[in-house]
């Protein structure tokens, strides 16, 4: 008799499962595995009750927070006593740099299979010769210890194990795909979302949804529709999220004047019905990978004003709705681009929505690709 083989047992390391794109990403790939072939926990790096929680728990998944905050002392400590008590087949951990560190616990605690996913480009701190030495110390440690790299993008990878990476069998890329049930379910609903928000049918929309941290570049979203005011003054702003810098943007946008131009919606569970609602997205990050809002935003067929890096300009080859800029570009110039995507007919929802399908990048593209990556490590553990 064949015997059954166990669920692959996946430990996943984060800060804290709230709603920001690998977090989100994760939780799409977990609701579409098979939970009798893999089973994922999380390790987060904080006491605080996160927006996935109680989903997690439903799904099967525990949580467990082990608050080590910035310390690598306190991390080998917790971390390592944590994974020692408790075996598992891949510790997977999405905390960039730092990941160097905490496959270096696992390996140390005896943790066979360890992944480094890269959903960033850069870690967003000013460049000191403290932080440069972190730097290549954490990409040392990650390229010694991670057994598979993954990345959002393939600038995300070479980023870190540098340009010969293609030729490193540990490496891949596993781009962050989005879901497409919610635009399939939401294409007719455009007008009820400018109904609730009070725009009128015909009313310029500029879309920006984010996290509002210092990579997404808010004030300068704020310049840009300033800017942009002086051309259509018609237009109107929306605003999804919530995050460090909300409030200085808004405070900002009140003295320029704004506050009556722009809708302020918050975290939002409704993103591609307001992707299907709005005319253009605005985006001028200073770092992204493969930001989940242009995937979405193509999805929808909704035209993109947005920054051009690396793993931007990778996916735009595919999706091909961005019109890109540089991030430091003047905010005129910025303008000027979301003026220009208001003036072009936007691309039929539904047919955007079928081109989008045959893309890598969605949702059920990743969680395959994640399955056949865990799977082959319990085929492999198996044969021996």
């Amino acid at each position: 008799m064949k015997p059954v083989c166990r669920a692959v047992r996946v430990l996943h390391l984060f800060a804290r499962m709230n709603r920001g794109g690998a977090e989100t990403w994760t939780m799409d790939v977990y609701r579409r595995i098979n939970h009798n072939q893999i089973q994922f926990d999380f390790c987060v790096n904080s006491p605080e009750s996160g927006a996935y929680d109680e989903e997690i728990r439903s799904l099967g998944g525990q949580i467990f927070p082990l608050p080590w905050r910035d310390s690598p002392r306190s991390c080998g400590k917790l971390l390592g006593a944590f994974l020692r008590r408790n075996p598992y087949d891949i510790v997977h951990s999405h905390l960039y740099l730092f990941s160097g560190y905490t496959l270096r616990v696992a390996a140390g605690a005896g943790v066979q299979h360890r992944f480094a996913h890269l959903h960033t480009m850069g870690d967003g701190w000013e460049t000191t010769l403290k932080r440069a030495i972190y730097r290549t110390l954490m990409k040392r440690l990650l390229r010694r210890h991670a057994t598979r790299v993954l990345g959002c993008s393939r600038a995300a990878v070479a980023n870190v194990l540098g340009g010969s990476w293609e030729r490193n069998d540990r490496a891949a890329v596993v781009y962050c795909g989005t879901p497409l049930e919610p635009f399939e379910r939401g294409a007719g609903s455009a007008g009820d979302v400018r109904t609730e928000i009070g725009a009128a049918p015909d009313t310029p929309l500029i879309i920006h949804v984010s996290n509002f941290g210092p990579a997404k570049n808010p004030l300068k979203v704020i310049d840009v529709f300033h800017a942009l005011q002086r051309r259509r003054p018609e237009a109107r702003l929306v605003l999804v999220g919530d995050g460090q810098l909300r409030s200085a943007a808004l405070e900002h946008a009140a003295k320029l004047g704004l506050t009556e131009y722009i809708y302020v919606l918050g975290i939002r569970a409704d993103v591609p019905q307001l992707m299907l609602s709005a005319d253009v997205m605005l985006m001028p990050s200073v770092r992204e990978g493969v930001p989940v809002t242009m995937l979405e935003a193509a999805a929808a067929g909704l035209p993109t004003v947005i920054s051009d890096l690396p793993g931007i300009r990778e996916a735009n080859d595919v999706c091909g709705l961005g019109t890109l800029l540089a991030p430091s570009a003047p905010s005129e110039q910025w303008a000027d681009a979301l003026a220009a995507a208001l003036g072009r007919p936007r691309l039929e929802p539904r047919t955007a929505l079928e081109r989008f399908r045959d893309t890598p990048f969605t949702i059920d593209a990743s969680a395959r690709e994640m399955e056949r990556l865990y799977l082959a490590i319990r085929a492999a553990t198996a044969s021996h």
